[in-house]
């Protein structure tokens, strides 16, 4: 993938691209994928600004978790209110 900026941290990885939008990288990386015939099972997409809508948009079939994180109107399936309330919504879906 050409022009993706991929930084790994801690505990996120943060996916940017200079031609094009979030939702157009993600879509390309889980095509990518599964066309190698390793699909994701499951992706997890939260995040907490306006450039990050296209992701939820993007990622709005099954085996997608999207989570808006923050205020205003969001196209994400879910949506908290705070980095602490992301963190406790993932430890509920975890939970048996």
């Amino acid at each position: 993938l050409r022009d993706v900026k991929v930084s790994r941290h801690s505990k996120t990885v943060e996916v940017s691209c200079r031609n094009g939008t979030k939702g157009q990288v993600l879509r390309r990386i889980c095509d990518s994928r599964a066309a190698s015939g390793e699909p994701f099972e499951a992706v997890l997409v939260a995040g907490d600004d306006v450039s990050d809508e296209a992701m939820f948009e993007a990622g709005g079939g099954d085996g997608f978790l999207t989570i808006k994180v923050g205020f205003g109107s969001t196209g994400a399936k879910h949506c908290v209110d705070s980095p602490a309330q992301l963190r406790h919504f993932l430890w509920r879906c975890l939970a048996p």
